[in-house]
């Protein structure tokens, strides 16, 4: 009998191999996929909402309870849909030793926002640093991780997996009997049927029927599975479904990840460079439309996927950015012999921003933040560069400002709390300049 492998399934050994090769690279010492019985990883989490008073949020605290970890973000749809379920689950271990954490990256007024208009029956955890769900090897959501009373994590799953059933066995003390979802053997098992021979239709790649074992050049022969592992490095760019509630136009961000919903070519940018939209020049206008840019990084790899991420977007939507220093219409801020009594100096170093819209007009406050940063984040509101000659290089700011939603009122509103002195000039301004790829 030949030894050889079926001409069909070259293609799909070399992609396997090609990720069993890869895959381990892209990670550092200990950041491989959980296991399934050993020992949880300690919280550390910089806010909650919906913790009781005195509850110290710890798994150490939480000894003796079944502890269920849901990571998950308000714009992920898989994750909101999955919120009924999870609710109702919640509910029905009421007042048993069983405690719902659901972990979000998101900032708290984001979140709060998208409580007050759905409902999460349990502790909701503002990674912000990213901590638990690089501890926790978190790279796709929903992703749900079980740890028994013991603190021994038995089951790592997607939210619509656990059940009721599954739940009880593990409040039992039992395993809970589910596959793990961030598990490398399903590679093993494509791999494993190609080298035997096995056509298309079989159950291992009857994703691939119709194709002859075939997978096209820049296809991903996984991506159709709910099993498939989780990308260790992806940059996805691709042209956006139309905004909804469950899909809707939004950005969220942490350490090692960017998310982009639903956003024209200008909102992005703003994302992927520092220079604010009155530092942004267009030489000719960018492509119309909405995309989608999802992207992530293993541990100690930001650098690198932003400037990475920089470049394949801009190709990918056909413009070129650059940053150069231009001559710009700029408000100059400068610091007369007394502040403002709205400009109050703070210990805090939180640094936070919020804003908010309405029919009274526009809230901007800034919590914590060096007066630097709070320039910077006036300019969108001010319609051009705002140069920082105060002086102020020390301390932190709190600042809270209301203005109606027009340029000149919220700069007499921030002249009114600070005391600041503003005048206009032209400066010499580090600028990003969007220009068209030519053919």
């Amino acid at each position: 009998m030949s030894n050889r492998i079926p001409r069909e399934t070259y293609t799909l050994v070399f992609m396997v191999l090609a990720s069993l090769i890869i895959q381990p690279l892209g990670a550092t010492e200990g950041e491989g996929p959980l296991k399934l019985g050993d020992s949880a990883s300690e919280i550390a989490i910089e806010g909650w909402l919906q913790k009781p008073e005195g509850e110290a949020g710890t798994l150490k605290s939480l000894e003796g309870k079944v502890v269920v970890l849901e990571f998950w973000a308000t714009w992920c749809g898989p994750c909101i849909r999955a919120i009924p379920h999870l609710n109702e689950l919640a509910d029905q271990f009421q007042g048993r030793s069983v405690q719902f954490i659901s972990i979000t990256e998101e900032e708290r007024h984001v979140v709060e926002a998208f409580l007050a208009k759905k409902p999460i029956h349990s502790w909701v955890a503002l990674d912000k640093d990213d901590s638990a769900s690089l501890d926790y090897r978190i790279r796709g959501i929903p992703t749900t991780v079980v740890i028994d009373a013991q603190g021994a994590i038995q089951a790592v799953t997607r939210p619509k997996k656990l059940t009721r059933e599954v739940l009880e066995k593990v409040v039992d003390g039992q395993p809970a009997g589910l596959p793990n979802v961030q598990s490398r053997s399903l590679i093993r098992e494509i791999l494993e049927k190609a080298l035997e021979g096995k056509s298309a239709g079989s159950p291992t790649t009857q994703s691939f029927e119709g194709r002859s074992g075939s997978i096209q050049a820049g296809e991903d022969p996984l991506a159709a599975r709910a099993d498939a592992p989780d990308p260790l490095f992806q940059i996805l760019v691709r042209p956006s479904s139309e905004a909804s509630p469950e899909y809707p136009s939004r950005t969220t961000r942490s350490a090692s990840r960017l998310t982009i919903l639903a956003s024209d070519v200008k909102s992005i940018l703003l994302n992927l460079y520092p220079q604010t939209a009155p530092r942004t020049i267009y030489e000719g206008e960018p492509p119309g439309g909405d995309y989608d840019v999802i992207a992530s990084a293993p541990r100690g790899s930001r650098d690198l996927l932003e400037s990475s991420l920089r470049r394949i977007f801009c190709a990918s939507v056909g413009i070129r950015a650059t940053e150069e220093r231009r001559e710009l219409e700029a408000f100059v801020m400068t610091v007369p012999n007394e502040l403002g009594t709205g400009l109050v100096r703070t210990e805090s170093e939180s640094g936070s921003s919020s804003l908010s819209i309405g029919d009274a007009g526009v809230r901007l406050k800034f919590s914590g933040l060096p007066m630097r940063s709070i320039l910077r984040g006036l300019e969108a509101h001010l319609g051009a560069p705002v140069v920082d000659d105060t002086g102020l290089d020390e301390g932190h700011y709190d600042l809270e400002l209301n203005f109606a939603n027009e340029r000149e009122a919220a700069l007499e509103a921030f002249k009114a709390a600070t005391g600041i002195e503003v005048r206009r000039e032209k400066r010499t301004i580090e600028a990003l300049v969007v220009r068209p790829v030519s053919d």
